[in-house]
């Protein structure tokens, strides 16, 4: 039988150096891709919110319109879209409403002082951090795809709403 010794614990302390410097260079290049993402992602938000909106109201002047001079019913399933529409700008919205974000170059604490004379210490502080970041921004890019998602649904299904209203005064009258 063999008597395997077990490998020394790997630390921050223990690293290589050159490594711990390529680990935290490699968290900041990820940190930039979330920021990147970010953008991206306000740009879709407040692209739907102005689609939604416009939409929203285009159709609500139409449905006055159709209220008094074309059909009840016409008017009703317009007003119950745009409401939806309206709704759905709404949501869209809150996926680019501001929050905390981190960005990269962040620079060190002075309290990390202890750290300069071990450069891996140094650097494995800032990894860390980075990846507390990192973290973070997901958490956040995450929420905002829940509400561009939520969005895109209602309004999606709004048109189905208006059709049900239409039906239902249609009936009626």
């Amino acid at each position: 039988m063999e008597n395997k010794q077990a490998a020394p614990e790997r630390t921050w302390a223990n690293a290589d150096a050159e490594t711990v410097k390529e680990i935290a260079r490699l968290s900041e290049v990820q940190l930039a891709a979330t920021l990147t993402v970010s953008i991206a992602q306000d740009q879709r938000a407040t692209t739907l919110t102005g689609i939604y909106g416009a939409a929203a109201i285009t159709l609500a002047a139409a449905s006055a319109v159709a209220l008094r001079q074309v059909d009840v019913a016409l008017g009703a399933a317009g007003f119950m879209t745009s409401a939806g529409l309206f709704f759905a700008s709404l949501i869209a919205a809150m996926a680019a409403r501001s929050g905390n974000f981190f960005l990269v170059g962040k620079p060190f604490s002075r309290t990390n002082a202890h750290a300069w004379d071990a450069p891996q210490l140094l650097h494995a502080g800032h990894a860390a951090n980075t990846e507390a970041a990192i973290d973070h921004n997901a958490t956040a890019l995450a929420r905002s795809a829940r509400y561009i998602n939520l969005a895109i649904a209602v309004a999606s299904l709004t048109p189905v709403a208006g059709l049900l209203v239409y039906a239902a005064v249609s009936m009626k009258g």
